[in-house]
């Protein structure tokens, strides 16, 4: 039988456990909380610390518990934060519309009866956040609260379950992907519909699995890789896929991983980054736009960093706009980047293939090969974050950092590593075994 414990709201993070709790446990409980408390503290003073292994606490007694309770076989344990979502929502008496409740989720966990008796489910624990979020709401600074708690309960935990919406479950996935260092554990994002809520059976299967050390998304029997993950349908079940790359695993009659495409163990330590910068902005070039709303942008906007351009096929633009070149030139000698990407499902940009892609890698476009906007996005902003040195970010955009990006066109990867080469090494090349060497710039306080 499922041990579980009920936790309401994000800040302070509640450690204490409910119902099963034995003196002992108290004692692991009040030593975890004074351990999170440290971390939270250390959090707060430095967003690039590493978040250090605690000393007992309640990893302990939960261990014990499980080995005293499975024939000596210890049980995985697992936090479900819930973000909001469906399965927190309950219907209101007098609109008919689904509204959250809280403390709604928590109940519909505990009465699922998969969840709660079954022997080969982990142990887990529940976070409900309060006020529950509209996932089209979230803003870096709520990725960033997802990563801190992470942070707080990683050494507690074989695994983490985040429940959220799914408007924009790839940016908040595919964020996470990069704040979260050397990941050494599974934690898969889904959303738990009233008519399906195996979706979350299954995330929380897979996280206690300890299988696939990175971060993901679990849709429709499909796991994804964060970064990889594009929504291709508003309104079916299957809302998610990865074009540009292979499933992590798939749903038959069990779940089938496929760790050959799998991130390797990380080899450094886990630590959690917190500086986002979201002064990017996405553009999707149409045939006829206005050009001078580009020059406009560029000139009259002083906080823009890096303009991300949807460009057709393979990287092409208009060749016989001089305007258009004119806007690209124009934010490279104001020092702002411009990222290409396809606006294909499928396949990526390759400057190189045309004449016009040509000129605009000339005047300073970087390539985003085969990432997904979504990707592209949060990696600038969690580059920024790291560095103010627009060349070495440059350098690193077209790096494969955490799986995101297929080097030479081929799904195969590099190791990668600590905290981008520690922006590589001080703007060099890099000679890490994990495809990221030691020093994060001038913001760093490692």
């Amino acid at each position: 039988m499922a041990r579980t414990s009920s936790r309401a709201g994000p800040s302070p993070w509640h450690l204490q456990a409910k119902g099963e709790a034995t003196r002992d446990e108290e004692k692991g409980a009040s030593a975890a909380t004074a351990v999170a408390a440290a971390a939270a503290a250390a959090l707060r003073a430095d967003p690039f610390v590493g978040v250090g292994a605690d000393d007992g606490g309640v990893e302990t007694d939960r261990r014990r518990l499980a080995e005293g309770s499975g024939g000596g076989k210890r049980k995985s344990t697992v936090l479900v934060i819930n973000t909001g979502g469906t399965l927190g929502m309950r219907k209101e008496d007098k609109s008919g519309g689904l509204a959250p409740v809280p403390g709604y989720f928590t109940s519909q966990m505990l009465t699922m009866e998969e969840l709660v008796i079954a022997d080969d489910m982990p142990f887990f624990d529940i976070v409900e956040y309060d006020p529950l979020l509209d996932s089209s709401c979230f803003e870096p600074s709520d990725w960033a609260r997802i990563a801190i708690d992470i942070g707080r309960a990683y050494h507690c935990y074989d695994g983490f379950v985040v429940c959220m919406g799914t408007d924009t479950m790839a940016y908040a996935a595919s964020a996470l992907s990069f704040m979260l260092e050397n990941l050494g554990k599974t934690i898969p994002l889904a959303e738990v519909y009233n008519d399906a809520r195996r979706n979350v059976v299954v995330a929380m299967m897979i996280a206690g699995s300890q299988k696939i050390p990175e971060v993901c998304l679990f849709f429709s029997n499909k796991l994804l890789r964060a970064n990889r993950a594009v929504k291709v349908d508003s309104l079916a079940l299957t809302a998610y896929d990865s074009p540009n790359f292979a499933h992590l695993g798939d749903l038959g009659v069990k779940m089938r991983y496929r760790r050959d495409v799998a991130l390797p163990p990380p080899r450094g330590p886990f630590r959690v980054h917190t500086n986002m910068d979201s002064r990017v902005v996405v553009i999707k070039l149409i045939p006829g736009f206005d050009d001078h709303a580009l020059l406009a942008l560029v000139e009259h906007c002083t906080a823009l960093r890096a303009v991300v351009l949807e460009l057709y096929g393979t990287g092409n633009s208009p060749s016989r706009r001089e305007d258009f070149v004119q806007f690209i030139k124009m934010a490279k000698a104001k020092g702002i980047l411009v990222m290409a990407v396809t606006q294909c499902l499928r396949g990526g940009v390759s400057l190189g293939a045309y004449a016009v892609g040509v000129a605009l890698e000339a005047n300073g476009v970087v390539s985003g090969g085969d990432m997904t906007t979504e990707a592209v996005v949060t990696k600038l902003g969690y580059l920024f974050g790291l560095t103010n040195d627009m060349q070495a970010i440059r350098r690193l955009m077209t790096r494969n950092l955490r799986g995101e990006l297929s080097p030479s066109n081929s799904f195969r990867h590099p190791l990668i590593g600590d905290a981008e080469d520690k922006v590589e090494a001080r703007h060099g090349p890099s000679e890490s075994p994990n495809g990221l060497s030691s020093s994060l710039g001038p913001s760093s306080k490692l």
